[in-house]
Formats: C-alpha cells, structure tokens, sequence
C-alpha cells in the first residue's frame, strides 16, 4: 500500500538523483475495475494486459529469483502481487498465461479464505461508497489516547454522482475533496499504527458508528483451494505477506516472529511447497526495523520485498528489494513511465 512519506520522498530523490535504472520489481495489488480506488491499488484488465504486452517488448519477464541472476546489458522486470485478491486469479492470471509473464503473489494468511477484504476494504466502504453516515461525532478510544472526528453536514449523504465525481481522488496524492474523504484518511491513518487485536476492535466500533459494515465482496482474498489453483505449475508463486497485515515496526520482536513464520507454516501447509519470498506489510522503511530484516532471513526465506523506489541490481540487499508502484496506466502510459528505469 502507498505511504504519502514514500510517495515525497521518491520525488525528492528523483529530482536531485535522477530515477535508479537497471532491473526492477513492479509492484501490484488489484486487476479490477472500481468506482472507489483511494490508493491506487486497482489496474483496469485491459490496461493490465496492455502493460503486460509492454514489458514483454521493452524487457525479459523474470521471476523473483531469475531477477536477482538476471546478467547485466538486457533488463529483466518482475511482477509482484501483494495482498492475495481473488482477482488476481480471475483477472491477472488468465493475463500473465497468455503473455507467459511470472509473477509472485504475497498473501496475508489471516485473510485467507474470508468472504471479504482488509480492513482497508471496509474502511473505503463505510466512508467513500454511496451511503448515509450518521451526523454524531466518531469517537475512538485506543489505549490512552482518544480521537474524535466529525462529517460535514453536507457530507453525510454520499450518491452514486458523488462516488463518479471522486472516483479519481488518491489519498496520497490529492487534497480531500470532501469532509468524508479527510475523516476516512485520518482514521486509515491511526487503525495503520494499531497493534491487530487493537484494529480488530477500532474497526468493530466504525461499524457500529455506520451501522453498516458496508459490502466488501468484490474485495475478497482467495480460499485455500483458489490459493493451490493459481500456483499450479511454475508461472506464479506464492509468498508470505505476514498473518495480519501490521506495521512490524510497531510489534515486538516475539510477535514480529509470529507473523513472519506463522504465516510461511501456514501457506507450505495450504500449497505443500517451500514459501521462500516475503513482502513487507506497507513496506516502506519505517514499516520495518532491522532486527525484522534479521528475522525473515532467519526464517528461511531467500528474498524479500520493501516498497521503496529503487533498481535491482546483483549488489541489491536481497531481504529488501525496492519495487515500482504500477497505477492504471494504458499501454502507452504505461511504457512512457517504465523506459526511464530500464536504462534503454
């Protein structure tokens, strides 16, 4: 998921620096089509595999581990899936067949097989789908800190015009359209920090707020079984992306540990095969520490990616490889944003 801190800073680094260029992860979440996209996670089908069709004629297609061999002179690009969505293996996979384009997919395991999204999911569906929201304030009390937030008055009822009208906002991106829109960044914002058992409960109180859980089915991960059928054969892997989805950084190392290799024992369950790549939840550096790092090595893994711009190169920190965040781009955009990185 984007981070406005990261989306800064690679834009500093690119005007004094200039953009890193050589090999590169590309970085996705969704292949679908929605009306409320607040953090670009979601690339249209037809634009997906007008992007694949792309990096077939600019670079080599390359799996996680052929990246990191991948010989200096011809760049090598790697497609990468966070998250688990069941339209990656609706959408994405009939895509990448057809375009033989490999690809790893890290999966949250503590959403595996539940009939609806994150908690992000439902955060979009309670504040940003068409609704009424109740005029009383949102109050939430987390630890010792308490946090109060108020709609608009004129903001309460939300339509379908409304939803078409903002349907282009990013929250890391733009300033918020609407009070709607400010109070559903804020509250993203403090359930991000929470510990899970913590979100769990914030989350239920937004609920009961809403009175609605609002509907997350599009949004859902796949099952055990959608999990085996998208990593049969050799074209895609599957990889850990923790149990719950947290901020590392913010656990203790004991239950850091939990997530890392709970989650891994987890899917060698479920695919009966070694799960040797992570992902790092949100991903940016502050979303992790050192000793993390330290830790998903000594879990057994072979590489893990952040989600800081960067390039791949032999010399890259393989426990912390740098990704591209791909929008909904068309082909053509799609090709004018990649070619700089690629060095051609």
């Amino acid at each position: 998921m984007y981070s406005p801190l990261r989306a800064v800073g690679a834009a500093i680094g690119r005007a004094v620096f200039g953009r890193p260029t050589g090999n590169v992860v590309l970085m996705y979440h969704r292949i679908s089509r929605t009306d409320v996209d607040p953090w670009a996670l979601c690339v249209n089908p037809a634009n997906f595999a007008e992007q694949m069709n792309v990096l077939n004629t600019l670079a080599n297609p390359a799996s996680l581990d052929q990246l990191l061999e991948a010989q200096p002179g011809e760049p090598s690009v790697a497609v990468t899936f966070d998250d688990g969505y069941v339209d990656n293996l609706d959408s994405a996979l009939p895509i990448l067949q057809w375009h033989d384009v490999p690809a790893t997919i890290f999966v949250s395991t503590g959403y595996i097989g539940m009939a609806s999204g994150y908690w992000w999911d439902e955060l979009e569906a309670i504040f940003l789908a068409p609704g009424l929201l109740p005029s009383n304030h949102l109050k939430l009390s987390i630890g010792e800190r308490s946090h109060c937030w108020q709609i608009d008055p004129g903001d309460l009822q939300y339509g379908i015009e409304d939803c078409a009208t903002h349907r282009g906002w990013i929250a890391w991106k733009h300033p918020a359209p609407t009070s709607r829109h400010a109070v559903f960044h804020q509250v993203w914002n403090v359930l991000r920090q929470l510990k899970p058992e913590q979100r769990i409960e914030a989350i239920s109180r937004i609920r009961d707020w809403a009175g609605s859980a609002g509907d997350r089915s599009s949004a859902r991960c796949m099952t055990a079984e959608e999990l085996r059928e998208i990593s049969r054969g050799s074209l895609v892997r599957v990889g850990s992306h923790t149990i719950t989805h947290s901020r590392l950084s913010q656990l203790s190392d004991s239950n850091q540990w939990k997530e890392i290799t709970g989650s891994k024992a987890t899917l060698e369950e479920i695919l009966e095969q070694p799960v040797e790549s992570f992902s790092y939840p949100f991903g940016d550096r502050s979303d992790y520490t050192n000793r993390t790092v330290a830790a998903v090595r000594h879990a057994g893994y072979r590489q893990a990616c952040s989600n800081f711009e960067g390039a791949v190169g032999r010399s890259s920190d393989r426990f912390q490889l740098p990704r591209l965040h791909v929008q909904d781009w068309n082909g053509r955009e799609f090709e004018a944003w990649l070619r700089p990185y690629l060095a051609l």
